[in-house]
């Protein structure tokens, strides 16, 4: 039987294996015993054939990892740090420099060891942070990261890689060796980096591919399913690898890009002859990375400032007008104020049995056949769509003006509605490469997906989708929901105390009507209190 087995269904944190610039000792976190190792652990510390690590208190090998054990950082672990914090010192290892890098996880004890690189420039070393904080526009924020990042490690190319809202990506900056090709304004498919490799930047947030034509080193271990999820050397997938060969690379260097706590883009490192870059110079990229998402939130923070006042101003102006007459007044007068409250191009509005409609929207009939639709799939007060003619185009019969559609349910009881509405946009996409998957059948008879081998240009036309909505224009219709839920819950509030006091009119009135003359003289504390009853009640 053949089965199959797609991007995000492999295990790309469980390798069991590292790259092979690093070296790797994995201990129990409360016994210190040696529970894994990386096999070239032996030649570095020239451990003999004879001895036994697993399962031994490492303090037995005191000669052999003294540059380890007598570490400031070794025991710093006792300190109950949190998992994945880091502990980073330089040590001599048989005369030689290399980094230390401590950190626990999962009651494990990792304990990773690479050479750092000599003859580092001191250019390399120079940062221009103010250009990274002091920014006036987006688009120089990431320019402006990618060139000093290029500066700091000295690769053949340097990009910012953002991820768009159909999960796609697409390069928004970039530093290159004038030699190369520009993949400036190029897009990439969802699939080049799956979903597991997206969590792990989350978690991880730098990740080198030191030399891409390398063979990896096995972990000798208790398991066969040692977690290095928050590994400086953790082996890269083969298929990853082959994806970075077939596109004409030896080394790559990716930095996580975080924006509001979300993987926003990553910065991608390419360069073309095998290079590794000092862990010192990959902390201080990230340091840039981190200051560069920092500027970009603060950019993004002042704009979402000016634009709420602008929404709220709107929504002013709009709730004035409903609070001065009614809902429906707003609809048959005001409809081109509510239409333009986003960027759109038609609005209709379901409400009370009544239809109204302004600027491009489809035919009766098709605003007839959403709101069939809305009614019996929306539950959520607002919904949102780029591609509604795309997926319910043959469903519903839309047309060109119906392709992207935010709707409004203002009152899910009696379906009241607004739909604002936005014409196809079709747009030439310059992909790199064919974004369609690849598959081939493995010895195994299992299916699996290939990685690109060509990067040439493909062109896509877009079809059936109109431009995005923005966060902006989607908050900007919820407060506006909000504000018709409160009105409508105040209106059934109202209707209700109108019904309750007619009722309780009708009643007293009733009471004296029964009542005699005689009974009403001889109760004029009861005439009183119906006369207080129903003034009271003529207030509301």
């Amino acid at each position: 039987m053949m089965s199959f087995q797609d991007c995000h269904e492999e295990k790309i944190h469980i390798p069991g294996k590292i790259q092979d610039f690093g070296y790797l000792i994995v201990l129990d976190k409360r016994k210190k015993t040696i529970k894994y190792y990386s096999e070239n652990i032996i030649s570095l510390f020239k451990i003999g054939e004879d001895e036994s690590l697993l399962n031994a208190d490492i303090e037995i090998f005191y000669d052999l990892f003294s540059p380890i054990l007598n570490s400031k950082i070794f025991y710093s672990y006792i300190l109950k740090l949190e998992d994945g914090f880091k502990n980073i010192e330089k040590i001599k290892i048989f005369g030689l420099n290399y980094y230390l890098v401590l950190y626990t996880y999962q009651d494990l004890l990792f304990l990773e060891l690479e050479k750092c690189v000599e003859n580092i420039t001191s250019k390399k070393n120079f940062i221009h942070f103010g250009e990274i904080i002091e920014i006036n526009k987006s688009s120089d924020i990431w320019e402006n990261l990618v060139k000093n990042i290029a500066n700091l490690i000295d690769f053949d190319r340097v990009m910012v890689y953002q991820f768009l809202e159909d999960e796609s990506g697409k390069v928004i900056a970039e530093f290159k060796n004038e030699k190369l090709e520009s993949f400036l304004g190029l897009h990439y498919p969802e699939n080049d980096i799956p979903r597991q490799a997206r969590a792990l930047y989350l978690i991880n947030k730098k990740r080198i591919l030191s030399n891409a034509n390398s063979n990896p080193v096995n972990v000798v271990g208790v398991s066969h399913e040692l977690d290095l999820t928050f590994s400086n050397i953790r082996a890269m997938s083969p298929i990853h690898c082959e994806y970075v060969r077939n596109s004409g690379v030896s080394s790559s260097f990716s930095i996580s890009i975080i924006v509001n706590n979300k993987l926003w883009g990553l910065v991608t490192c390419h360069n073309t002859v095998h290079k590794h870059i000092d862990l010192g110079i990959r902390r201080k990229a990230e340091i840039l990375t981190i200051l560069a998402a920092n500027s970009y939130m603060n950019f993004i923070f002042e704009n979402q400032i000016e634009e709420q006042k602008r929404a709220e101003e709107k929504i002013s102006v709009i709730s004035e007008i409903v609070e001065k007459n009614s809902l429906s007044y707003l609809f048959e007068n005001h409809i081109e104020t509510l239409k333009n409250i986003v960027d759109s191009d038609g609005l209709v509005i379901y409400h009370k049995n009544q239809i109204y409609t302004y600027g491009e929207v489809p035919s009766l009939a098709v605003i007839q056949n959403i709101k069939s639709w809305t009614d019996t799939h929306l539950t959520e007060s607002v919904f949102v769509s780029n591609d509604f003619l795309r997926t319910n185009g043959v469903e519903l019969s839309l047309d060109n003006s119906s392709a992207g559609i935010l709707v409004s349910n203002f009152n899910q009881c009696e379906k009241n509605k607004m739909v604002w509405f936005r014409k196809e946009f079709s747009q030439e996409i310059n992909w790199a490469g064919n974004p369609q998957k690849n598959h081939f059948i493995d010895q195994d008879n299992i299916t699996k997906v290939s990685p690109r081998k060509s990067f040439e240009l493909f062109k896509e036309t877009s079809k059936g989708t109109s431009i995005f909505w923005t966060n902006d224009e989607v908050e900007m219709i919820k407060k506006l929901t909000r504000k018709f839920l409160n009105l409508s819950a105040e209106n059934e509030l109202l209707k209700t105390i109108k019904e309750n006091n007619k009722n309780m009119n009708d009643f007293l009135s009733n009471l004296e009507n029964i009542m005699d003359n005689d009974t009403l003289k001889n109760n004029e504390m009861l005439k009183l209190e119906i006369q207080k009853i129903k003034n009271l009640m003529n207030e509301h």
